[in-house]
């Protein structure tokens, strides 16, 4: 359920570790359709990926490529306990060596135990915001002769590697959804025949050498900004006791297995919520400033919709609830699998339309934590799942889904996430290297350009084909929407609109559900659009 709504979703469904040889390219234009799945291609110097969005394999909006110069390695294969892909280079490329070096820089050195074979080297990555703490999340690449191989690390930042005597180049991966604000950093590991080993700018702590990322100009000015002694974070922490037990947790993929998927995590409570976390060191500050933000998120949707979500564990599999509250589920990698293949509908995180309970994966809910620590920024997805929760599924699917192609569940979640957290004040965090602003600025832009384009017409957006400003049809519809609330009433303008849905009669064609998107929204905003839906958008 679910899996046909994510945009760039569930984009970056296996920690992003996977890049694909890059080629030259004559010309590439965002969103405009590929033919081959991860394909990477750069043009204009950035690359390009062939990324799945909804039924569709479109061109992403395209990384800066960064120069690498490569460096003369010897000829030693390599091997890892957790390799997640093999790739020819060029690949991720090291920062640019600091301006001023250090009188003395620190080595991390030591003696690699015999391991299949191989020396076995283990990695620590660390916080970029505080050098002193480990880092949840991210992983780095190793390259071998020309060949890139990526490892993830585990939720407490580690990584192992296995080896040949060499030398190797180390080039770090921020954690998921970060990379705005982190950018990667380069580094050089040497294994002598003996299995002496040494990484220069690294030092050894608890028999691990310690690497980390680094912040961007982003990074570095908004956390000097929240560093400031005036300043006051967007929203204050509920009061949170730090659990101490577990409760179980049943995944409900796994419902129909011989053996469900059962998990131990730490429950913190809110008004509205549960969150279910795999750790208990989190800093309950921290956690309460999200609960707190989600549950006047929470307060939004259910004031704007009619209907609330009727979905409980004695009518659908996939709801979760502890204490009558919709539960947020942290769900870890296990048995080598991504947290991702875990997750109900796989990808980022999963919510079963109208239904309470959602997943996350580990790696999102950390660095969704971390932001909002170090840098007071909300990441959109699950302010996106509670748009799947509140979808009102009985009452407005039959009758402005259209039939061909309906772009309207998922773009009520895309169109939500925006709506409520700009209400609520709240600064929003990025989407992979571009920054949340942008983002929603580029959606809102969407409505313009195509306003504007008269070979469009209202119907003809919804075609599986279409692609705006490198969008498809669910974030056009939310753009849609967005122009439609900035200038008919904001929030009274979409609880009239999807609390009025029972007044229609159910559309027989997408032309009919065009019309009654056109007869609720003049309703909501108490007056005649024909100048907005006819002459503006040119529906037919």
């Amino acid at each position: 359920m679910g899996s046909n709504r994510r945009l760039v979703v569930f984009f970056v469904v296996a920690l992003a570790l996977l890049p694909i040889s890059a080629v030259s390219a004559t010309k590439v234009t965002p969103g405009s359709p590929c033919k081959t799945l991860n394909q990477k291609v750069v043009y204009l110097k950035k690359t390009y990926k062939c990324i799945q969005s909804g039924k569709k394999k479109v061109w992403s909006k395209g990384v800066i490529v960064s120069v690498v110069t490569a460096k003369p390695t010897p000829s030693p294969s390599a091997d890892s306990t957790v390799p997640i892909s093999v790739v020819p280079s060029p690949s991720p490329s090291p920062s640019a060596s600091p301006s001023v070096v250090p009188s003395v820089i620190p080595i991390c050195s030591g003696t690699a135990k015999s391991e299949q074979g191989k020396f076995k080297i283990s990695i620590q990555l660390m916080d970029p915001f505080d050098n002193s703490k480990t880092l949840n999340g991210g992983g780095m690449f190793l390259r071998v002769n020309s060949i890139w191989i990526g490892y993830p690390a585990d939720i407490n930042g580690q990584i192992n590697i296995l080896v040949d005597s060499g030398r190797y180049d180390i080039d770090t991966l921020p954690p998921v959804r970060s990379e705005y604000y982190i950018s990667r950093k380069g580094y050089v590991v040497s294994v002598s025949q003996d299995g002496q080993y040494s990484i220069p700018n690294s030092k050894l702590v608890n028999n691990k050498c310690q690497i980390g990322s680094e912040l961007t100009p982003a990074g570095l000015k908004r956390m000097t900004e929240v560093k400031k002694k005036d300043y006051r974070v967007s929203v204050e922490s509920i009061n949170l006791q730090t659990p101490t037990s577990t409760v179980k947790y049943t995944a409900p993929i796994s419902n129909q297995k011989e053996t469900p998927i059962v998990l131990e995590l730490y429950p913190w409570e809110s008004k509205h919520f549960v969150l279910l976390t795999i750790s208990n060191r989190h800093n309950p500050v921290v956690i309460g400033r999200l609960l707190q933000s989600l549950d006047s998120s929470y307060e939004i949707y259910n004031k704007i919709t009619s209907e609330f979500p009727k979905y409980t564990m004695t009518t659908s599999s996939w709801s979760r609830t502890i204490n009558d509250k919709s539960v947020i589920a942290e769900i870890p990698d296990i048995s080598s699998d991504d947290s991702s293949k875990i997750i109900s509908c796989g990808g980022n995180a999963c919510t079963a339309v109208s239904t309470l309970g959602i997943e996350i994966r580990w790696q999102v809910l950390e660095s969704t934590l971390m932001m909002l620590e170090h840098l007071d920024v909300y990441d959109h997805t699950l302010f996106y799942e509670q748009g799947r929760t509140f979808w009102p599924q009985n009452s407005c699917a039959p009758k402005i889904s259209l039939k061909r192609n309906d772009p309207t569940i998922t773009g009520f979640a895309v169109l939500m996430r925006y709506v409520v957290i700009k209400n609520l004040g709240l600064q929003l965090g990025p989407d992979e290297s571009e920054s949340g602003d942008s983002y929603y600025d580029r959606i809102l832009a969407t409505e313009q350009i195509f306003s504007q384009n008269e070979t469009q017409n209202l119907q003809g957006i919804f075609d599986e084909k279409s692609i705006i400003n490198g969008f498809d049809g669910n974030a056009i519809w939310a753009s849609l929407m967005l122009y439609l609330g900035k200038n008919y009433g904001g929030l009274d303008f979409y609880k009239k609109y999807f609390s009025s849905c029972d007044l229609l009669q159910s559309p027989s064609s997408d032309l009919l559900a065009v019309r009654n998107w056109k007869a609720l929204a003049e309703l909501a905003a108490g007056r005649n659009l024909d100048s907005i839906f006819i002459q503006r958008w040119r529906m037919r």
